[in-house]
């Protein structure tokens, strides 16, 4: 999932909805044992900067839920790369 930054008309998009996205995201990667990436670039925050980070803290706060429930591998690109 790319975290797209909130200039123009993705301003329009209502944070909740992306927040929402990213953690149905994680959950089926969870339930289904897949891979679920986010990513972004410095730049995506640029634009309403305070709702960008409430939106990735959220996400970020519900994959800490689910590795805390032991549900959810939290890797990095090389670890991932090991597995496979």
């Amino acid at each position: 999932m790319l975290l797209l930054g909130r200039k123009g008309i993705r301003r329009m998009v209502p944070p909740r909805m992306v927040k929402d996205k990213g953690v149905r995201g994680l959950r089926h990667a969870a339930k289904e044992k897949r891979i679920f990436h986010l990513w972004f670039h410095p730049f995506n925050f640029c634009y309403d900067t305070e709702t960008q980070f409430n939106v990735l803290r959220e996400i970020l706060k519900e994959a800490v839920r689910l590795r805390e429930q032991g549900a959810l591998d939290i890797l990095t690109m090389a670890e991932i790369h090991e597995r496979v």
